[in-house]
């Protein structure tokens, strides 16, 4: 996901990207929007690109148009950054290290990624859960962008 950080953190940058079919596939899934939580294909891509913008998927790109054609097809994508974000996190980096934290352990729960890679207690990160709607033994690819802010918005007031 850092790359996509990267990209994404152009300020009023609008970018279009060619991504081979998997990366592609956790921008846009089979559609050609941002995908919604819960998509076995949303990850740490869709969350991070969901802060910074809405994606749209242009086109598909054969593999036969490169040389040495890879085995996979790609896509043309793009991304139009947010002037203004809809939300922002009280703290960029934690919001950050959260979502990293969750897909890094996708088959986790949040409690045992949060406490396993950010020393977060479980008992705070069910906490938080809680508040913001969801139950103390949710995944991260559960979460929308705005919950990640929501969730990390919680854990930065009480650490």
């Amino acid at each position: 996901s850092s790359p996509f950080f990267a990209i994404a953190s152009k300020k009023n940058e609008n970018a279009q990207r060619t991504f081979c079919k998997n990366p592609e596939r956790a921008v846009c899934g089979n559609g050609s929007r941002n995908l919604p939580p819960g998509n076995a294909d949303y990850g740490a891509i869709t969350a991070v690109l969901g802060y910074y913008g809405s994606v749209k998927k242009l086109f598909k790109v054969s593999a036969g148009c490169f040389v040495p054609a890879p085995k996979v097809d790609s896509a043309v994508v793009r991304i139009d950054i947010f002037r203004n974000k809809p939300f922002v996190p009280k703290n960029e980096k934690l919001f950050r290290n959260i979502i990293k934290a969750a897909f890094e352990m996708r088959r986790k729960t949040l409690q045992n990624a949060l406490s396993t890679k950010l020393g977060i207690s479980k008992d705070l990160v069910a906490e938080a859960l809680v508040s913001i709607g969801h139950t103390e033994n949710e995944r991260g690819e559960r979460l929308s962008t705005e919950e990640f802010v929501k969730l990390s918005d919680y854990l930065n007031d009480k650490k």
